[in-house]
């Protein structure tokens, strides 16, 4: 994730193609942190035809509240 401003980060991810897999940002934001959650999934009746491709995907998320000193957290992380 790269910070942009204090209310946008952009995320980069891996991902299948436009129009066979879809992608969804959840952002959850407490007062100490912000956590990002990366959503992602073939869609459906769009695999026929689809290959097995993944393509480098950039989102731009806005933020409700300036991040200031809140951390940001990889929502997917384990």
């Amino acid at each position: 994730m790269e910070i942009v401003d204090d209310t946008h980060l952009r995320v980069t991810f891996w991902s299948g193609v436009d129009g066979c897999w879809g992608h969804d940002i959840e952002v959850d934001e407490t007062t100490s942190a912000v956590t990002i959650s990366l959503v992602t999934g073939a869609i459906p009746r769009a695999w026929e035809g689809c290959d097995g491709l993944a393509v480098e995907h950039t989102t731009l998320v806005e933020i409700a509240e300036p991040l200031g000193g809140r951390k940001i957290v990889d929502g997917n992380a384990e």
